[in-house]
């Protein structure tokens, strides 16, 4: 039982020295852990900014096409997975305002 007890006042020693002593900085593990999350978070952020660049070159190619159209020309657009039928004249301003507000999201990231 004596082993016990010496053991006891050991780790209580230790705690009580670890807690009263000046505080130690971050083990090499923490500090490889939060580099890890720190680079898997810029990966995230790089790979949402190609994602937006990508969508604001496809919606300029859309309007560049349009622009040449005829107004009146039937137009088709995906709108939330439904397909709906419109006139170019319809579907220009809002693809232009469309790619303005992706273009004021994507600030962030670019």
């Amino acid at each position: 039982m004596a082993a016990t007890d010496d053991s006891k006042n050991s780790m209580a020693g230790t705690t009580a020295s670890n807690s009263g002593g000046k505080q130690t900085g971050p083990t090499a593990e923490q500090v490889a852990a939060g580099f890890q999350r720190l680079r898997q978070e810029q990966r995230s952020m790089a790979t949402k900014a190609a994602e937006l660049e990508m969508e604001i070159n496809v919606h300029g190619l859309a309007i560049d096409a349009l622009r040449e159209a005829d107004p009146t020309r039937k137009c088709y657009r995906l709108i939330g997975g439904v397909l709906v039928e419109r006139t170019v004249q319809e579907v220009l301003p809002a693809l232009e305002s469309n790619k303005e507000q992706v273009i004021g999201h994507s600030a962030p990231f670019l």
